[in-house]
């Protein structure tokens, strides 16, 4: 329950009219105020509003909580969202009351103040309701529900179960009437509310070989308390049955060197997960490639197991004649029928699901790029005058790099993608100066001329010891900040390097408006004067531009061209054409990497549409 204040009444007149209110400051706005109920000893609440884009830090600012007759300030610990920890004399103080607090944040910048309907009690005793009992898998997420449970700053929570496991016939002599003694931590399903709580079923509570059976026995929360203390639930009565593994769902294709995902339950890891198993799966089918060869294919995979219900296994590549192929299956491209299973093997047991039917797709070479944004990057940017357009940036870069690529099979991230494998991820460092001190836009620094595309996991970025020990210049990446070498008056603090461009006009025509007078981010957004955002854009988009040009330039290194099945030491088209975009540096003027009108479009020259259509074509 909360409303915002609105007028200088009663208690609000100490904060929103007192004497000393800095109105100078910059003023923010509480969006919420959320927190366990009751509040109790470890208790954290979230002040829920837009606090880090006013640019301050948690050290600057602190919370001012008033209730009836006494403020207390508490020191923030975390900024979007925005918490505090209620102190054990604020607990103290107010136990056993309801208050109508009022909340204000004040320092580097101030919010009006909010009043909040508060219950602070000492810490409630747990109860468990009723045992969560019936059919489970092993590594289930399980619900409890019950009341008074902790949340995690408050104390420590688990499920614990006291029994013996059966399993029958099905499982090895050790695994009938196995004793059960095993306490699993739980945490709040929504962080709040204190009536139910989340855990993973344990192999604990069953067998640690994760085969089938009954736990009979009692169940009991237990609560450790910040101080050490321990309290616990009255026994309740429990009977868990456990279940074989399930296979449900996989994947219908993936790229080579993608994930392939494997759905359903009872998946186990091992130590990880507290088992003495693991998942395998077993494939049995017929492999078709698409030039219409088939191949009968019965092999076990050993995927990576991500939780009880999912697992991953990446479509490894191998190279074959300058081409990829897939490792299992033989081929770039086809389709696998047939079924697959999964399979729990521990060192006495063995326990199958029941066998799926399955399609497969696998769906050639699709190269993954990962643009990372180094530390030197922002510092750069600031030279520009366009920090203020950091983030619109960086996707604009990204979305520049792709649509020169749209063609292509080729996908650019600014996250590290869940889909793609490790090997299958080129990564691409957008940095600042040129730590060889040339000059240079960019450098690929990745292990030579790739013919055919065969390592989709190239690094352009950092430093390559081999290329340095070779008298080469081992560091990559995209380097902005040689971007102000086009101009007249570059403001850095050295002669100009060897593999500087030559000042152009044109970038000073772009870039003093922003030098000069740094975009804000209302004009980012393009508000205020028709004039001033219209420079402001350009000049966003023109530096988004050259670096993503400069980026796409790389990844053409990385992916072999130019002359992929020529002399491995020519890298550039010989000659200007215009808008080639794997021209050299010299050859390419800033307006046609802008992206400017009167400028030729950027776009691939000689034998390199058709060698990329050959790697990274549909």
């Amino acid at each position: 329950m909360m409303r915002v204040a609105g007028a200088c009444l009663g208690l609000l007149a100490l904060l929103s009219c007192g004497e000393g209110d800095d109105f100078s400051r910059p003023r923010v706005a509480i969006a919420s105020v959320v927190g366990p109920t009751p509040l109790t000893y470890g208790s954290v609440v979230e002040i829920r509003g837009a606090f880090s884009a006013a640019g301050v830090s948690e050290a600057d600012l602190r919370l001012r909580v008033s209730v009836p007759g006494a403020s207390t300030f508490f020191a923030v610990q975390t900024l979007e969202p925005l918490s505090f920890a209620v102190s054990t004399d604020f607990v103290d103080a107010n136990a056993g009351q309801s208050l109508r607090a009022i909340v204000q944040l004040e320092g580097a910048i101030r919010s009006d103040a909010v009043e909040v309907d508060w219950r602070v009690e000492l810490p409630p005793d747990p109860e468990l309701r009723e045992a969560p009992s019936g059919a489970v898998h092993y590594a289930d997420p399980l619900i409890v529900q019950g009341d008074g449970f902790p949340t995690a700053t408050e104390g420590g929570l688990s499920l614990c179960v006291e029994g013996s496991f059966d399993a029958g016939e099905g499982g090895s002599p050790i695994e009938r009437g196995r004793p059960i003694e095993h306490c699993e931590p739980a945490a709040l399903v929504d962080g709040t509310s204190r009536n139910r709580a989340l855990l993973t079923v344990s192999p604990a509570f069953g067998s640690p070989a994760g085969v089938p059976g009954i736990t009979t026995g009692r169940a009991y929360v237990q609560v450790e308390r910040p101080g050490g203390a321990i309290v616990v639930t009255p026994r309740v009565p429990i009977e868990l049955r456990f279940l074989p593994p399930e296979l449900l769902a996989t994947s219908e294709g993936a790229p080579l060197e993608w994930f392939v995902r494997f759905e359903g339950a009872g998946f186990l890891a091992g130590p990880d997960d507290g088992s003495t198993a693991s998942t395998v799966v077993e494939l049995v089918g017929e492999f078709t490639s698409d030039e219409g060869a088939a191949r009968p294919i019965e092999e076990t995979l050993f995927p990576e197991v991500l939780s009880g219900n999912a697992m991953r296994l990446a479509l490894s590549a191998e190279a074959e004649r300058s081409r990829l192929r897939s490792a299992l299956f033989g081929a770039d491209r086809g389709v696998f029928v047939g079924t697959a299973r999964v399979r729990v093997l521990s060192a006495a047991d063995d326990v199958a699901s029941d066998a799926l039917p399955v399609r497969l797709e696998v769906q050639g070479v699709r190269q993954a790029v990962l643009l990372q944004f180094a530390p030197q990057f922002s510092t750069s940017l600031a030279r520009f005058g366009l920090s203020a357009g950091e983030s619109v940036i960086r996707e604009a870069i990204a979305a520049r790099l792709a649509s020169i690529y749209d063609a292509y099979r080729v996908d650019v991230f600014l996250e590290a993608p869940v889909a793609v494998g490790e090997n299958g991820l080129t990564v691409i460092e957008i940095g600042g100066p040129d730590p060889s001190g040339l000059g240079l836009f960019g450098i690929d620094n990745s292990a030579g001329k790739d013919a055919g595309n065969v390592r989709l996991f190239d690094v352009i970025g950092g430093a390559n010891a081999e290329l340095q020990a070779d008298g080469f210049v081992g560091f990559g990446g995209v380097f902005v900040e040689s971007y102000l070498w086009w101009s007249a008056a570059p403001g850095l603090d050295e002669e100009r390097p060897v593999g500087a461009p030559r000042p152009d006009p044109l970038f000073d025509t772009i870039f003093d408006p922003v030098r000069q007078q740094p975009a804000t981010l209302a004009e980012v957004r393009g508000e205020g004067d028709a004039a001033r955002t219209a420079a402001v854009a350009l000049a966003l988009e023109s530096f988004a531009s050259l670096a993503g040009e400069t980026a796409a330039h790389e990844l053409g290194h990385a992916l072999g061209l130019t002359e992929p099945f020529g002399d491995p030491l020519i890298v550039h088209n010989p000659g200007d054409g215009d808008g080639c975009m794997m021209d050299s540096g010299p050859n390419r003027p800033l307006g046609e990497r802008a992206g400017l009108n009167g400028f030729s479009e950027t776009r691939f020259c000689r034998d390199s549409e058709l060698y990329l259509r050959a790697i990274l074509g549909d």
